[in-house]
């Protein structure tokens, strides 16, 4: 369970609370590629946004030693192949920094990993326009993913989960650490 907090503007409140669905989409020699799903049926402006449910993360390829990350929408014919994952996924979690390819005043799309202690934290945002879109990934060893942002520029439309609980004896899973 997350904490959430949601900044669209919508007539109905949405959950302070939700559950985050990792689904085993498929395995590999090297990995296993995961789909993540904020557990939130309500239907709002601007949950969808570009052809993407802002609902659904995306799918993660998780291997010993790092995290790759896939935006959806991704034809299922194309994550079928491990090779694709490693092409098109951007990493987000690795035992070593990330440094962005861009100075701070350059536009364009800017992302790194910072690590702090046991955490992992990767960062992405466009500068291209005023309202760029950013995300962010926290993730913690032998926890998984314990905060999540996105949304664009002024926190419009954001999304900040916040681990709770892990599982309901509030341990790992074996599959996500």
């Amino acid at each position: 369970m997350y904490t959430a907090q949601f900044t669209f503007l919508t007539e109905n409140p949405l959950p302070d609370e939700v559950g985050l669905k990792i689904d085993k989409a498929a395995g590999f020699e090297n990995g296993c590629l995961f789909e993540l799903i904020i557990d939130c049926s309500e239907d709002f402006s601007g949950r969808f946004y570009d052809g993407l449910d802002r609902m659904n993360i995306g799918y993660f390829f998780v291997q010993k030693d790092k995290i790759l990350f896939l935006q959806e929408p991704v034809d299922s014919k194309q994550i079928e192949t491990e090779k694709y994952i490693l092409s098109h996924g951007a990493i987000v979690c690795q035992d070593a920094e990330l440094k962005d390819n861009l100075s701070e005043d350059d536009q364009g799309f800017h992302e790194y990993i910072a690590i702090n202690g046991n955490k992992r934290e990767y960062h992405s945002y466009n500068t291209q326009v005023e309202t760029g879109f950013y995300q962010d990934f926290v993730w913690e060893k032998g926890k998984g993913l314990v905060e999540y942002r996105s949304g664009f520029g002024a926190q419009k439309d954001e999304i900040y989960l916040q681990l709770i609980t892990i599982n309901e004896d509030n341990s790992a899973t074996d599959d996500f650490k």
